[in-house]
């Protein structure tokens, strides 16, 4: 499978807390250049949380604004 040009990402499943460290790591966007990322809505809500750290983002990442 192709996906522009490139091989298809491995999907993934995040958690909270692993999203949060991450993207407090500065390494969350290299992991979706690498993987397909999915969170559940629960999980989105959580790491979304308006003004705070990363949540705008991982809302931006996932095509979402936080809230």
């Amino acid at each position: 499978m192709v996906e522009l040009g490139r091989p298809m990402r491995a999907p993934a499943l995040i958690d909270a807390s692993s999203a949060i460290l991450l993207a407090k790591a500065g390494l969350i966007r290299s992991c979706c250049e690498t993987l397909q990322l999915f969170m559940t809505r629960s999980v989105y809500h959580e790491v979304t949380v308006p003004e705070q750290p990363g949540a705008g983002l991982l809302g931006a990442l996932s095509g979402r604004q936080p809230g």
